[in-house]
């Protein structure tokens, strides 16, 4: 049998899909901003996640993320049967939102979900049939109403199921949060050192309080997020003034919004102005430094 059925696609951002397929078959890398349940009935699939993969087999749950660039790979000859259910953020109450944000945080420790037997002891597949029931109904009033209530009860089973994992201790738990918040943070810095950067809007983009984020980068990093940032710009600038472009150029294309605050940065960070550098500057920089060292 061979079957890729979209049950249900809503307006609202839920989406359910059933697969069953015993060949080879590709689910392109995306990203996107629902959060998704891939649950595995038969069979087994290869799951790729931010460059990590995982041969997942029959009975687990996977958990994805928001923003998370994944694929899936079903092979030839292996019958396999799944259920997809992705959904946006805001179709759920506040604390439940919240309750899934942990979850999907601390699935990495779980090799991106649950294993068989979590799903089996918490009954996770009983929902997902209820769910795909409803998905199905094509006269069913309120649909998306009952879905999400049904999901509500489906996200309470699988926080019971991760607070059961006793071979996770709180500490390592803890620690692989902070691990995955400053990883997001470094790749959210790296990603806009062009632009003007504010803290506040980096805490929020990470659904954190902007004192935690500056506790946790300064505990794991040792310094704190503006030196990071003055650091990392300081660098390209220097690279950028080595390739002919103007200091004001460089200023303006590195996000400073007057060019006196780039130049009295960058002169405090390297012992001279931006006007003063030159090829041979760098290399007599460059020769001062391993002196030093």
């Amino acid at each position: 049998m061979d079957k890729v059925l979209v049950e249900y696609n809503s307006s609202n951002g839920i989406f359910f899909q059933h697969r069953i397929l015993d060949r080879e078959y590709f689910v392109k890398a995306s990203s996107h901003a629902q959060y998704e349940f891939v649950y595995l009935m038969k069979g087994k699939i290869e799951l790729d996640v931010e460059g990590h993969k995982k041969e997942a087999v029959a009975g687990e749950l996977i958990l994805i993320d928001t923003n998370l660039l994944h694929s899936q790979k079903m092979f030839n000859g292996v019958q396999t049967e799944l259920m997809v259910l992705s959904f946006l953020p805001n179709v759920l109450p506040r604390i439940v939102k919240f309750g899934f944000m942990r979850i999907v945080a601390d699935s990495p420790i779980l090799n991106f979900g649950l294993p068989a037997e979590l799903v089996s002891k918490y009954k996770l597949s009983e929902k997902f049939e209820i769910i795909r029931q409803m998905a199905e109904k094509q006269d069913l009033q309120y649909k998306d109403l009952h879905i999400c209530s049904e999901m509500t009860k489906l996200i309470a089973l699988i926080s019971e199921a991760v607070d059961g994992v006793t071979h996770i201790d709180n500490d390592y738990m803890a620690k692989s949060n902070k691990t995955i918040l400053l990883s997001k943070c470094l790749n959210y810095l790296n990603s806009n050192l062009t632009k003007k950067i504010g803290i506040e809007e980096i805490a929020e983009s990470l659904c954190c309080s902007k004192s935690y984020l500056q506790h946790v980068f300064k505990k794991e990093m040792g310094v704190s997020i503006s030196e990071y940032i003055n650091t990392q710009k300081m660098t390209i600038a220097s690279s950028l003034l080595k390739s002919n472009l103007s200091p004001s150029e460089v200023a303006d294309k590195l996000g400073f919004e007057y060019y006196s605050t780039f130049s009295a940065k960058f002169k405090k960070f390297f012992g001279y102005a931006p006007k003063d550098v030159s090829v041979d500057t760098m290399i007599l920089n460059l020769d001062v430094e391993n002196k030093k060292i």
